[in-house]
């Protein structure tokens, strides 16, 4: 666990999370994903991201009237105050 922690937290990982360096595979999986997220968005109140590094879908969980709890083992890309700046609106309701 050690080892994965400490790649990402070097920064060796940010590579993976480049949406401009994502093989076309990736990418259609992610708007499959984001299709599935819309489609039952009217079925649920807490949207749970795990691995969610910087909170791909928290902007939408907020948008969209949903809690939002997002996990992983990342210190650097789950920092709140990180996530504060860029989003400003990280309340009661959402927890990372």
């Amino acid at each position: 666990m050690a080892e994965i922690k400490d790649f990402y937290e070097s920064g060796r990982g940010d590579r993976l999370i480049d949406p401009f360096l994502f093989p076309e595979e990736i990418k259609q999986f992610l708007l499959c994903e984001k299709r599935i997220l819309e489609a039952l968005a009217g079925s649920f109140n807490l949207l749970v991201e795990v691995g969610s590094m910087y909170g791909r879908y928290l902007k939408w969980a907020v948008e969209n009237g949903k809690r939002y709890f997002g996990i992983d083992v990342v210190g650097e890309k789950g920092d709140v105050s990180l996530l504060n700046r860029e989003f400003g609106f990280l309340g009661k309701w959402c927890y990372y």
